[in-house]
């Protein structure tokens, strides 16, 4: 599930190097929102500290 928040990134990349397609300011904005996204995605950064939901009794 994490490929879908870092594949803007590949795609904005492979276009720049492969393509010769041009990176506008906003793209390039972007990018650290969407990493910092992925980051924050992956240490379950959410209200109780990372530790996840309690299932169960």
């Amino acid at each position: 599930m994490l490929f879908t928040y870092v594949n803007p990134v590949v795609a904005l990349i492979l276009g720049v190097l492969v393509l010769g397609e041009t990176a506008t300011p906003g793209m390039l904005l972007g990018l650290p929102l969407i990493l910092g996204g992925a980051i924050l995605a992956m240490r379950g950064g959410g209200a109780e500290g990372g530790r996840g939901r309690k299932i169960g009794p």
